[in-house]
């Protein structure tokens, strides 16, 4: 039995499994770093956001993408992404 591949899994693609696994994952709206595991940052951090009431430092606790309706996936049932602080 013979097995054909067609697109990027025939044996003259010039596309890489790992270009096709960045392409997915920025598809699915991830982050993809290069080697390093972790991403540059061009500019210092600024001060952290204060409270309008008491005063007292903000942080991130939960990122939640809510726009992968597009794709199928109900938001309530979205990627969450927790912060590690």
């Amino acid at each position: 039995m013979k097995i054909r591949h067609y697109g990027w899994m025939s044996a003259n693609s010039k596309i890489s499994v790992d270009e096709v696994k960045w392409l997915v994952w920025i598809m699915l709206g991830w982050t993809f770093w290069l080697a390093s595991g972790y991403a540059p940052q061009t500019k210092k951090l600024t001060a952290p956001m204060k409270c309008i009431e008491c005063g007292g430092e903000m942080r991130v606790t939960e990122v939640t993408y809510r726009s992968l309706g597009s794709l199928g996936v109900r938001p309530e049932h979205g990627q969450t992404f927790y912060d590690s602080g």
